[in-house]
């Protein structure tokens, strides 16, 4: 027997309210629910028999009661886990894609062509300047979708969390570099010789994790924002 929607998001509800915070987290655990219910559930049960049996199926699942409320600590981390794994895969694919894009690689080379001309056209210390406004870029467009998303209360998510992540996670790796070419008379300063040579392998891989980082966040928005929409059919 299917269940209807209004169990389903009964079902839903409890799930959050019981600590299931995150859209992708909350609908692998769903869907295992929900599928054990329906394995169950006959005509003849009454509500009150169908809300017993989904008690007993998160009981199965590691739900537990304290005096901080409820959670599903080992079946969340379980699942967060396989998420993780999962997004970890993709997100492999998508580098893989890139480099089995002919046009994207040919930007890529013009690009770091056009970066090579500049630091022979302007000073040492403009072109350092240059080279830390390319690493802010992605920063900004973290902040500018996080603040739109927030706008449109999307809710939390995994995936989405950790794609927006992935858009700004080559600046926080990249600027300590950044930073020990700004140093100069310290002792971890990287010499002068090697800043520009650094750069040059650096502002790269810079592109191609914020670039790869963007589009996992774009399809990941897509996938929570149709899980939403089939959640509230």
């Amino acid at each position: 027997m299917e269940l209807t929607k209004e169990q389903i998001q009964y079902i839903d509800n409890r799930l959050e309210e019981d600590g299931i915070k995150h859209w992708d987290v909350r609908i692998e655990i769903l869907d295992h629910v929900v599928s054990e219910i329906e394995a169950k559930l006959s005509f003849e049960n009454s509500e009150y028999q169908f809300r017993e049996m989904v008690q007993e199926s998160f009981v199965t699942l590691g739900w537990k009661e304290n005096f901080n409320g409820t959670s599903f600590e080992k079946s969340y981390n379980k699942t967060l886990s396989n998420i993780g794994r999962k997004y970890g895969k993709e997100r492999k694919k998508e580098i893989y894609s890139f480099f089995n894009n002919p046009k994207i690689l040919l930007l890529l080379f013009l690009g770091v062509t056009f970066y090579i001309f500049v630091s022979n056209l302007v000073s040492h210390k403009a072109f350092i300047i240059f080279s830390y406004a390319l690493f802010v870029i992605p920063v900004l467009i973290y902040f500018y979708e996080f603040f739109r998303l927030w706008k449109k209360k999307i809710g939390k998510s995994f995936f989405k969390d950790q794609a927006l992540m992935s858009i700004a996670s080559s600046f926080f790796l990249f600027n300590v570099i950044m930073l020990m070419m700004k140093s100069e008379g310290q002792d971890f300063a990287l010499p002068l010789m090697y800043q520009k040579p650094v750069l040059f392998v650096v502002m790269p891989i810079h592109f191609v994790l914020s670039y790869t980082g963007y589009k996992m966040y774009k399809k990941t928005i897509v996938e929570v924002e149709k899980m939403k929409k089939e959640m509230s059919l």
